[in-house]
């Protein structure tokens, strides 16, 4: 069944800060003040009274109108919107908050690709005013919300526990390692590993190879390398990495971009970006390596050698010389075995939040046709 649609200029409408008298409660501070890093993260700043704003209540929709996120939007919060924040002014009766935020996240991209300004990018209003949204009765509109506000539910449900997952594990790391580590001798990390090579890709392949770049490493640590054509091969791709290794991004670490490279990508290509640990298995087991490279223990040796405002970044030489508790090979397969069962259960996390986002796509994409 079709229904009628209507532009969003039509409906809707957006009302920016503005000077408001201040209330005592909210020159004492007890006022939420809403800016760009709210709708983020949901994290509220103390009002303050020199604010612009717009009053927003807990059912309103919020835009991010100016700024690096321009375009997300926000719903559920309540408080004083600050001047780079509008509140969407809906004035169309039969249109649901939730079913026009909804409306939004699937047209985001296409919003954000619409911004103007190069230095501060803003929202474009005739663009957004010309977007079409279909407008099916009330009574439609509030269970196709429910149906997505129920599989977003169960993402989040599931986000939580990848993130329990991840503080069991280093939870596990730190009583099974840190706290024993004085019991074994300290190493130079690149006393346990063996040479790792670089050339042109060409070298290696006719046509085209699979490339790994620090953009490639997700924040859950699976690699999505890309096909790249052998005669495009970018400059940097000229690190040879095997099933085993270790790639530990040098530019800017604290972003932990770190991976431990799978058997589907023995041979592939990675950046220069990448310091490129191979362990010697004689000495090191490579999931134990992996785990310790990954820890936030090990980072936090690697942080002090950054070097550049811009762009911070560290050596390969830095990170090599970090040194790290050897145990026996034996007591770090112990220590592997347990940590693997953990990673074990949040890799299936991982799969059910792919499907997840598949599932939530799909019925906000038919929802809205």
């Amino acid at each position: 069944m079709s229904y009628p649609t209507k532009k969003l200029g039509e409906v809707i409408d957006f009302l920016k800060g503005k000077k408001m008298p201040v209330t005592e409660e909210q020159r004492l501070g007890y006022e939420p003040y809403i800016g760009i890093d709210t709708l983020r993260t949901r994290e509220y700043k103390i009002f303050t009274p020199e604010k612009n704003g717009v009053r927003c209540s807990q059912d309103d929709v919020l835009v991010v109108w100016d700024g690096a996120y321009a375009g997300t939007v926000g719903i559920e919060v309540s408080g004083f919107a600050g001047s780079t924040v509008a509140k969407v002014v809906i004035r169309e009766p039969e249109l649901d908050s939730r079913f026009l935020r909804y409306f939004w996240e699937l047209n985001g991209t296409k919003i954000r690709n619409a911004a103007q300004g190069a230095a501060i990018p803003h929202l474009s209003k005739p663009f957004i005013n010309n977007l079409k949204i279909p407008l099916p009765p009330l009574k439609i509109q509030k269970q196709i919300v429910e149906r997505l506000d129920k599989i977003a539910e169960a993402q989040k449900l599931n986000d939580d526990l990848i993130q329990k997952s991840d503080e069991l594990f280093q939870s596990l790391f730190y009583n099974e390692y840190e706290v024993k580590h004085n019991q074994w001798e300290l190493k130079k990390l690149q006393e346990s590993c063996k040479k790792t090579d670089q050339m042109h890709p060409s070298k290696l392949f006719k046509k085209e190879f699979s490339y790994i770049d620090i953009a490639s490493i997700d924040d859950d640590k699976v690699i999505r390398a890309q096909i790249i054509s052998v005669d495009k091969a970018p400059s940097r791709a000229r690190k040879v990495v095997k099933a085993g290794d270790t790639i530990f991004s040098t530019v800017r670490p604290y972003l932990k971009h770190i991976a431990y490279i799978p058997e589907m990508l023995d041979g592939s290509i990675a950046s220069t970006g990448f310091c490129v640990i191979r362990p010697n298995t004689d000495l090191v087991d490579s999931l134990f390596m992996n785990y310790v490279v990954e820890s936030d223990h090990f980072v936090r040796k690697v942080l002090p050698f950054q070097r550049g405002a811009n762009y911070p970044a560290v050596s390969d030489k830095n990170v090599y010389d970090i040194k790290i508790p050897l145990p026996p090979l034996e007591t770090q397969k112990q220590i592997v075995a347990k940590l693997s069962a953990v990673q074990e259960y949040k890799t299936q996390l991982l799969a059910q939040k792919s499907k997840l986002k598949e599932l939530f796509d799909s019925v906000l994409t038919k929802s809205f046709k």
